[in-house]
């Protein structure tokens, strides 16, 4: 549920209600708890000056997190609309193709030869 629609049922049900909700900090403590996790976790650790203070921050919060995720959702579809058009390399030879690695300074690999007796 949309942080707006929250806050408007809130508020409905709060006048069924009113001593839990009769002081602000009251009505902080309950909206913060019917929050989502991830809105709820990022506001606890903040003391508002008022419940509408409280509110608008959700308000904002929510609107970042909803770019933030239509950002990734869109590179995420862009990256796996070019993964699809891209070849791929396809080895034929199996793992074979890659000589063995030398390091630069040696050069290629000798086998001492037996000294003739």
């Amino acid at each position: 549920m949309a942080v707006c629609e929250y806050r408007d049922k809130f508020t409905q049900l709060s006048r069924y209600f009113p001593n839990e909700v009769e002081n602000d900090d009251d009505k902080q403590d309950h909206f913060l708890e019917g929050l989502n996790d991830g809105l709820s976790y990022m506001m606890s650790n903040v003391k508002y000056a008022s419940f509408q203070e409280m509110v608008d921050r959700a308000l904002v919060l929510e609107s970042k997190r909803r770019k933030m995720e239509d950002k990734k959702r869109k590179y995420s579809s862009s990256q796996q609309q070019a993964g699809v058009s891209r070849p791929r390399y396809n080895n034929q030879q199996g793992s074979q193709s890659h000589p063995a690695y030398q390091s630069r300074n040696q050069g290629p690999q000798q086998q001492p030869s037996a000294a003739p007796r």
